[in-house]
């Protein structure tokens, strides 16, 4: 942008291989059937428009460059396409507009996403903030914040602030989606080692270890570290000063998948078979499951937010006919985790069919299946439902195929 010698041709050979790159993942990827499906959260469509737009637009301003004159110019030359890419992107798919999470309906994303700890914000985890884990999120963020400090320093140094830039893209992002603070370390580290340089500024003399083209035009110690102390201070001094909200009530599915039912016997599931389930035990049904001969209604990610709604919806208290859910589920089977303990009052009280359950005490349209005693989880099936539905899963060291259900049970 700056003009320098051959400048435009590597900005010209940069967008080629950006838009190159963009397609090869593309048809890598993406399966031959699938190229026009657009999904927000997956490398599609949309994100092969996004890199082939701005790689065109960065080849375009590299051969333009000897004509476009100032770096002014050629910074207007590639901030229009960049305008027009955007626009584009959000008129060919505006399903994409609100993110990954955009198609999930409300009850998902507070019965569901709201009990997940790492789609909140540090604004928003008092385990984390109010914790001795403060100490190491704080080291963290004082690195993040001292690159970002040591980028805004004149004279600029070229790398250092596409460094910094990438750093406060993602402290922004690892600080209101905890989910991937994880990978602000990676910046961070750089930022403490100029720390050490800046606090130790008597040993960056030539041929030390800490001198070099970095550590030449640092700002002082205070500089770095004020941001990042401040960035700290304020959010431990949040949760003084505002209503933090509290954690959202449990649901029946929450805790009703949380088992391993690879302690129990491998079951066999009935050919055709369709499982009902709390997602988190969901998904390991579906692990144990390589034949296919079961599908499962509900796993634990996003895109099955609607198996996830019935599965929620099933096991509330406040669903009056949990029924309808097996019925649009189109499910032959519910699997839960057991509870062979003594009966607990507060768990029949605020959740009775998922105690029910969870203790083997079905309602009068499901039916239990027999499995070890010991088994850690507890299969029902459905003979509404036909099918599938007539038959119970069998305990893979004991039965080789699925058999009736005998009416008895463990």
């Amino acid at each position: 942008m700056a003009g320098r010698p051959q400048a435009d041709r590597r900005l010209a050979l940069f967008g080629g291989a950006l838009a190159g790159s963009g397609l090869f993942a593309f048809l890598i990827i993406v399966p031959p059937g699938h190229y026009g499906t657009v999904a927000c959260d997956t490398y599609s469509a949309p994100h092969l428009f996004a890199l082939a737009a701005a790689g065109i637009s960065f080849a375009a301003a590299g051969c333009l460059s000897s004509r476009l004159g100032s770096p002014w110019r050629r910074a207007v030359a590639l901030a229009i396409p960049a305008c027009l890419s955007v626009a584009g992107l959000v008129y060919l798919f505006p399903e994409c507009r609100g993110g990954p999470y955009s198609a999930v309906s409300r009850y998902v994303i507070t019965d569901w996403l709201g009990h997940i700890a790492q789609e909140k914000s540090l604004l928003d985890r008092p385990d984390i903030v109010l914790s001795p884990q403060i100490g190491g999120i704080a080291l963290v963020l004082l690195g993040a914040v001292a690159i970002v400090a040591a980028g805004l320093k004149p004279p600029h140094k070229r790398n250092l602030v596409l460094f910094a830039a990438f750093t406060l893209l993602a402290l922004l992002h690892g600080y209101f989606l905890v989910r991937y603070f994880r990978y602000l370390g990676f910046f961070a580290s750089l930022g403490l080692i100029l720390t050490v340089a800046a606090l130790l500024g008597r040993e960056r003399t030539q041929g030390s270890i800490l001198s070099g083209t970095l550590t030449a035009h640092l700002p002082s110690a205070p500089a770095m570290l004020a941001p990042g102390l401040l960035l700290v201070a304020a959010t431990i001094g949040s949760y003084f000063v505002r209503h933090v909200p509290k954690d959202l009530p449990p649901s029946g599915a929450n805790f009703a998948g949380d088992c391993d039912p690879d302690q129990g016997a491998r079951l066999v599931w009935p050919q055709g078979a369709s499982i009902l389930s709390p997602p988190n035990l969901g998904i390991q049904i579906l692990a144990a499951e390589p034949e296919g001969r079961a599908t499962i209604v509900a796993t634990s990610h996003h895109p099955a937010w609607r198996g996830i709604e019935r599965a929620f919806r099933f096991l509330a208290p406040r669903t009056p006919e949990p029924r309808i859910y097996l019925d649009q589920s189109k499910a032959t089977h519910v699997a839960i985790c057991a509870w062979r303990g003594p009966s607990s009052a507060i768990l029949e009280k605020s959740f009775p069919l998922t105690a029910a359950l969870m203790e083997g005490h079905p309602p009068a349209w499901l039916s239990e299946c027999p499995l070890l005693p010991a088994s850690p989880i507890r299969v029902y099936r459905y003979p509404a439902a036909g099918g599938a539905g007539s038959a119970c899963p069998a305990a893979e060291d004991t039965a080789p195929a699925a058999r009736a259900d005998s009416g008895t049970r463990p």
